[in-house]
């Protein structure tokens, strides 16, 4: 068994530390926004409407999106629910709560560096150079940032997925005791139901690679993961009354099956390429020619998630690029196998640079160094800083201006809309008013209103519809993972919004039929296809309004 230093010993290591808590730090600090004179900290809005269940929950309304609404499991990361649960009773006001989830991310995200960091060792044979290179390509990885530090359990359930990977080489290696372990992976589930994956890889692994305890693994570690999934089911069948989230059925039915796969592969190769294919082949190249089971292990443990990506069909934010919310959790452990890649890469350069030039002095340390930057860049290229304010425009800017800090974080400009709505449902309406959102998170938690989401993430009828189209061509362009699905007939007709505040832009014709009861109106010149219900008693129109008959 290889021996590991501590990496609290490492100086160098302590340097990216803390260089990393700094860049996170500024991070969070170009995700806010100052509005009516008030910094205000946001989530993404996904997150956002987590944080609405968890203000309901703590403010004794039950686990659930509307007080007093249906109650639709709209979230797939229960115990994140709940510790938002818990920062809500704290006495902090809404626009800096989401503050603390951040800085909670940036805590998980800079311990997983430290596991990271000793994983890399422990599979390179102890080498320093990989563990840091390992390191130095995480912490500064955008995609995994724009989840973690916008959040999104991602930080948690990849903190849990190196950890796991780690526990389990030293529980094969030492044969230490594998019901820790097995207890992680399926509190893993908690966090995000669809961690099963990578706790599969990891238990088949143990099965095949330690004999000796191969039916413990199989049996004993199946069970507990069963039993964690069971007790989810069970509550879940008994508080929503459903066998799984309102999202499943959102996403995963209504859809042909192959214009899904054919979208997730698409997605999964544009990520593979955008990132630059160099970087793949060095780690291909690594597990053929070593033919370690641990690096094959990391391997199979980022091939599962990405695999599952394309089950899923992708993610709706590729249009930002990197990797999405499914594969990020192992972009890690691709950057452990990389370093290891790199670093032998970095050694053969060196040696040649010594043979074949005598005065060349530049060491394998050097060109180390060198070629992770490299890779960083390469990595980071892709990805985009995405201003869509409702229509779906990329707006690219420089290369790597996200790494740097250039701009601010993906959706920066969404979340600054959602709150200047808020305001202004807040302006016109009363508490009892109904309102009509396309996204479901940041403006209806902000304005605190009854909020009816056109596209069904916390809606159980339009979930289990059919889809719709929203481009030409092929079908697989037609799902966009959580928007593939509206009803204006129910969502109008039936639930009866007394302020409707958006019109899905790719299907603004399609609401007409149904607007025959209402009124368009401009909420302080921000957003169009906005509508109020005729007679509605919780909705004031103020003459500076420009409300229109």
């Amino acid at each position: 068994m290889t021996t590991v230093r501590t990496p609290a010993r490492d100086p160098f290591f302590i340097a990216l530390l803390f260089a990393y808590i700094l860049w996170g730090c500024a991070f969070i600090y170009q995700s806010s926004f100052v509005q009516a004179g008030v910094r205000y900290f946001s989530l993404l809005d996904d997150e956002m409407i987590s944080m609405r269940y968890a203000r309901n929950l703590a403010h004794g309304f039950g686990l659930v999106y509307n007080p007093g609404g249906d109650r639709v499991e709209g979230f797939t990361n229960p115990l994140w629910v709940l510790y938002m649960a818990l920062l809500h009773m704290l006495p902090v006001s809404p626009p800096k709560i989401s503050l603390l989830v951040q800085l909670t991310g940036l805590l998980l995200l800079a311990l997983n560096l430290v596991v990271i960091e000793r994983l890399a060792e422990s599979v390179s044979g102890g080498s320093r150079r990989s563990g840091l290179c390992a390191a130095f390509l995480t912490a500064f990885y955008v995609p995994l940032a724009n989840w973690g530090l916008q959040g999104s359990e991602v930080c948690v359930v990849t903190l849990i997925v190196s950890a796991s990977a780690l526990m389990a080489i030293r529980c094969v290696e030492s044969e230490s005791s594998a019901v820790p372990l097995y207890l992680l992976l399926g509190v893993a589930t908690l966090f995000r139901l669809d961690a099963f994956v990578p706790g599969l890889v990891v238990l088949g692994t143990l099965a095949v690679m330690d004999p000796r305890r191969r039916w413990q693994h199989a049996i004993l570690g199946i069970l507990v993961l069963a039993l964690f999934l069971g007790a989810q089911t069970g509550f879940r069948e008994y508080y929503y009354h459903d066998l799984l989230p309102n999202t499943y059925y959102l996403k995963m039915t209504g859809f042909p099956l192959i214009p899904r796969l054919t979208r997730g592969a698409i997605v999964a190769v544009r990520f593979l390429v955008e990132m630059n294919p160099i970087l793949p082949i060095l780690v291909i190249a690594l597990l053929l020619l070593r033919r370690d089971w641990r690096l094959l292990f990391l391997g199979s443990i980022f091939g599962a998630c990405l695999a599952y990506s394309i089950w899923v069909g992708g993610d709706f934010v590729e249009i930002a690029g990197g990797s999405n919310r499914f594969i990020s959790v192992a972009v890690p452990l691709f950057f452990v196998l990389l370093a290891c890649a790199l670093d032998s890469c970095a050694s053969t350069i060196a040696s040649a640079l010594h043979d074949f030039a005598s005065n060349a002095s530049l060491g394998a340390r050097g060109v180390l160094a060198v070629l992770t930057v490299i890779a960083l860049i390469s990595a980071d290229l892709p990805v985009r800083n995405v201003d869509r304010e409702f229509e779906f425009n990329d707006v690219t800017t420089l290369p790597c201006a996200s790494l740097l800090l250039l701009g601010p974080p993906f959706e920066v400009s969404m979340h600054r809309l959602g709150v200047d709505l808020a305001f202004a449902v807040q302006r016109v309406s009363d508490k009892d008013a109904r309102i009509m959102v396309g996204g479901a998170g940041v403006a209806p938690y902000f304005a605190d209103r009854f909020s009816i989401e056109i596209l069904g993430k916390t809606d159980r009828t339009v979930a289990r519809e059919n889809w719709k189209p929203m481009a030409d061509g092929p079908r697989w362009r037609s799902f966009y993972p959580g928007h593939f699905k509206w009803d204006y007939y129910h969502s109008i007709m039936e639930m009866k919004p007394d302020l409707i505040l958006d019109i899905l832009p790719w299907d603004q014709a399609g609401a007409q039929p149904w607007l025959h009861d209402y009124s368009p109106i401009s909420l302080g010149g921000f957003f169009d296809h906005c509508y109020v219900r005729n007679g509605s008693t919780h909705v004031h129109i103020p003459s500076d309004t420009g409300s229109a008959s």
